[in-house]
């Protein structure tokens, strides 16, 4: 007999009734089981009443089993016992067709299945611990682009008010601070409806280097920021011209006003050249290298194979900045996305000295047949420095047939050749003479396809470098990463390397300015002769931001600081914690009244931040709740 492919049911665990012929035929969602709280006082009329204690929701399901025998029937029920039986503590979500956005966290208390000739008359009871059903989450960045019926957001006054037609019940907000900077304090207040309404204060959640709620916690700017570049415009920037040893013949003069002028690098690039004709082009997100009239990026002329002759590409230099730091951070956002295993591609930021020469380096490199990248911070000059931390990761993979089909070119029929992959391979494989194809077997590790952030920090003879790892920024990056987390910008790998300098490599070196350089190296399919195009390497570098360190003394600075930048802050007012980067934060204020940030049906509520969400990323994560 069976029942329909749609019909009407529920789906627990992700399995749908249906699946086992169930046909419904009551759902009872039952009111949480509710017990008064009374004291009794002698000798008085009546009890003092202290609340009610609303627990577990019931819900119960009356069905039939519709099958097609009395074996099958057994089967089913076998089937359903499984399905449906507790497991130790656990909660399923649960769903009905009726409602298909509403979940509710149940587990089974009861099931009973009585035979009636093929059919089973069947029950399911359920229960809730949570008595509340919730609607699916919803992340939203609060900015001044933000446009949702879900919040109000005024940037310029700090404010964000949040208001939830949908929910019956009482829900959880949960606000998660990504400083753009370190910083030495955070929170949030709900504003009162009626700013006249001095009950009870305000409430707030904290946390702070100097915890003291009755003050204004102004912390002196102890790190100002000197370069805060988005890389959307060149307007700080020049151009780095050819260096006419690579260019026989040519000059470095030209008529053409959109030509730059020539500004030889002051600094020596690391085995590398400007290329002829090559420039850096800034789009509304991004530093890259500009594009030829195909839309291919132009790295300049072929200049030959191995590793003898240089990588080439396009190069800035910024202003010189207005100060000459002793003692700083670097934090600058780099891409670097294979789109051909074969193809290699590099991003560069140089710290140059108050003589213009280098004085470290920072660097994204993929230099092998892989979508591996070497990661790479120095401190000192290319003859003479520190590797703060070289990193490069190959995927190690068994070695295994590889089948690989090839047209032939006159009959267009398909040939067949079975070669054997190598760990992390490109392998290539000829119909004829004059083609050639690339079989990709290269894979996806920690620092393959490179979207992130590399910082340095000097304090003292003390330097700290760390990596983050970002979420692709677009779809076209996506599909060459492919599995990353979900939560775009958000970092989901985080290391750091510490180096005390007893050399003293930086002595008398002031950071007074940078350079970015942007390359590839030729491989045969470049060369002229033999030219057939792969994309090249998907290289940009994203953002640049440099702070100047005045109080060096890293211990201190370190010991008042609660987040570092792109750190994750989290206020959850469902378990009532606050979080840094998933571990309970020690400097939380013990006034802190999370409870407070939890919205009252559809009743809405004002919250006000530090940092203020001009200075900071502040996300919101929530989920409507019904009875």
């Amino acid at each position: 007999m069976g029942v329909s492919p749609d019909e009407f049911g529920f789906t627990y665990g992700g399995v749908h009734s249906r699946m086992f012929k169930i046909k419904i035929i009551d759902i009872v969602r039952g009111w949480p089981t509710m017990a008064e709280n009374n004291t009794d006082v002698p000798a008085v009329t009546g009890d003092i009443y202290n609340g009610t204690d609303v627990q577990s929701k019931p819900i119960t399901v009356t069905a039939k089993i519709c099958a097609d025998s009395l074996q099958d029937l057994e089967q089913i029920r076998h089937q359903v016992i499984t399905w449906l039986k507790p497991v130790d503590d656990e909660t399923f979500e649960l769903t009905f067709d009726d409602e298909p956005n509403i979940t509710w966290d149940v587990h089974t208390t009861n099931i009973e299945i009585q035979r009636e000739l093929y059919h089973g008359a069947t029950t399911f009871t359920f229960s809730a611990p949570d008595p509340h059903g919730y609607k699916e989450n919803r992340e939203l960045y609060l900015n001044k682009d933000t446009n949702d019926p879900l919040v109000d957001v005024d940037v310029d006054n700090n404010v964000v008010t949040l208001h939830d037609p949908e929910s019956t019940a009482t829900s959880f907000p949960i606000f998660t601070c990504l400083p753009n900077k370190p910083i030495k304090e955070s929170g949030i207040a709900v504003i009162p409806a009626d700013p006249q309404d001095d009950e009870g204060g305000f409430d707030w959640a904290y946390i702070g280097a100097h915890v003291d709620i009755d003050n204004e916690n102004q912390v002196k700017d102890t790190m100002p920021l000197v370069v805060s570049d988005a890389c959307n415009n060149l307007e700080n920037w020049q151009q780095l011209t050819t260096n006419p040893a690579y260019a026989p013949g040519t000059s470095n003069t030209s008529d053409d006003a959109s030509i730059p002028p020539v500004n030889l690098p002051t600094f020596a690039i690391e085995n590398g050249v400007i290329g002829k004709g090559a420039y850096i082009e800034a789009t509304s997100q991004i530093f890259q290298v500009k594009r030829d009239s195909k839309g291919h990026p132009f790295f300049g002329d072929y200049l030959g194979l191995g590793f003898s002759n240089p990588w080439h590409g396009a190069g800035v230099i910024h202003t010189p900045f207005n100060v000459q730091m002793d003692n700083w951070k670097v934090n600058v956002c780099m891409e670097n996305i294979s789109l051909n295993a074969a193809k290699y591609g590099k991003t560069e930021l140089y710290l140059l000295d108050q003589f213009g020469l280098r004085m470290g380096k920072i660097m994204v490199e993929d230099a092998g047949d892989s979508r591996d990248q070497l990661l790479s911070i120095q401190i000192g000059t290319h003859e003479v420095h520190r590797e703060m931390f070289t990193i490069a990761k190959y995927p190690r993979k068994a070695r295994r047939p590889m089948r690989v089909y090839v047209e032939d070119p006159q009959t267009g029929k398909r040939l067949t050749k079975t070669v054997r992959g190598k760990r992390g391979s490109k392998k290539t494989v000829a119909s004829d003479k004059r083609t050639s194809f690339y079989i990709d077997n290269s894979s996806v590790n920690t620092y393959s396809q490179w979207y992130g952030a590399l910082e340095l920090t000097k304090a003292g003879n003390v330097y700290t470098a760390s990596i983050q790892r970002f979420r692709a920024i677009d779809s076209q990056a996506k599909d060459a990463i492919r599995k990353l987390p979900r939560r775009a910008g958000i970092s989901y790998t985080k290391r750091v390397f510490t180096y005390t300098d007893n050399r003293g490599l930086l002595n008398g070196k002031k950071l007074s300015n940078v350079a970015m350089y942007i390359a590839k190296h030729d491989i045969n399919a470049d060369n002229p002769n033999n030219y057939h195009y792969y994309p090249e390497n998907r290289l940009s570098i994203n953002w640049l931001k440099i702070w100047n360190i005045l109080e060096p003394d890293i211990d201190e600075w370190k010991s008042q600081t609660v987040a570092d930048q792109n750190d994750q802050i989290m206020f959850d007012s469902e378990d009532l914690s606050i979080k840094v980067n998933k571990q309970l934060s020690n400097h939380r204020n013990a006034g802190s009244n999370l409870s407070a940030f939890r919205l009252n049906g559809s009743s809405p509520k004002t919250y006000s931040f530090v940092p203020s969400l001009s200075e900071a990323t502040w996300i919101l994560t929530h989920r409507s709740a019904v009875d």
